[in-house]
């Protein structure tokens, strides 16, 4: 699937599946800010650090004003992914 002019979003992108999903998105095309507590280690070639500590509003609220001063956020609103079950490896979208 090709994801050029597409811009995500990835929470936990310096290790695992975060990582993992991360770097799909860059391969495919897409300009991806990869989330971290700590940005300096995320270590994807092409992917935009982005402090990001999804257990802080406070964290969230300053990741989504920097992403959207760029000048890249997504046109259509962002759509929110959530884990369904951490055994099966599910995702779905959450309401908004």
């Amino acid at each position: 699937m090709d994801f050029t002019n597409t811009v995500a979003v990835v929470t936990g992108a310096n290790r695992g599946l975060g990582r993992v999903l991360a770097a799909q998105l860059i391969e495919r095309g897409a300009k991806v800010y990869a989330g971290a507590r700590n940005p300096e280690n995320v270590d994807l070639p092409d992917a935009i650090p982005l402090q990001l500590d999804i257990t802080d509003p406070t964290s969230i609220q300053r990741a989504n004003k920097l992403i959207c001063s760029s000048g890249q956020a997504p046109s259509q609103g962002m759509v929110p992914l959530r884990r369904r079950s951490r055994m099966a490896g599910a995702w779905s979208r959450t309401s908004p």
